[in-house]
């Protein structure tokens, strides 16, 4: 419980300050983005040149990881590993990409971790 802790809280740390990402088009394409939870940890904001989203974290479900999709974008191809998709209550949903595997585990892993804690009506985690 002590290692989760602490990688949910690196976690939180480091989306306060914002993570660069790339938003996944609906054709595939990519577009630059920042990734970050706004302080009380309630919403996690999506930035782009153009907009910003910031979406309940209450809103997204539990299973972060979808892959083999051909629908969504970012879900099959030689990318996918580096990719991961948001599924909202409502059954939009939102794909990443990361720099590389490493990252977007860490993301996954530590991302469903807080929301499960959330879920599960946990105090919300504090950086």
């Amino acid at each position: 419980a002590y290692v989760q802790q602490s990688l949910m809280k690196k976690l939180v740390r480091q989306l306060l300050q914002g993570v660069e990402v790339a938003l996944v088009l609906d054709d595939g394409g990519k577009m630059p983005a920042s990734l970050s939870v706004d302080f009380q940890v309630a919403h996690l904001v999506i930035r782009t040149s153009q907009s910003a989203r910031a979406i309940p974290l209450g809103d997204i479900r539990g299973d972060v990881i979808i892959r083999g999709n051909a629908s969504i974008p970012g879900t099959t191809g030689p990318d996918a590993v580096k990719c991961s998709t948001l599924l909202m209550q409502d059954n939009q949903f939102v794909s990443l990409a990361f720099a590389d595997v490493p990252s977007r585990s860490f993301f996954d892993a530590v991302f469903r971790a807080m929301l499960a804690a959330r879920q599960a009506g946990a105090t919300p985690v504090k950086a």
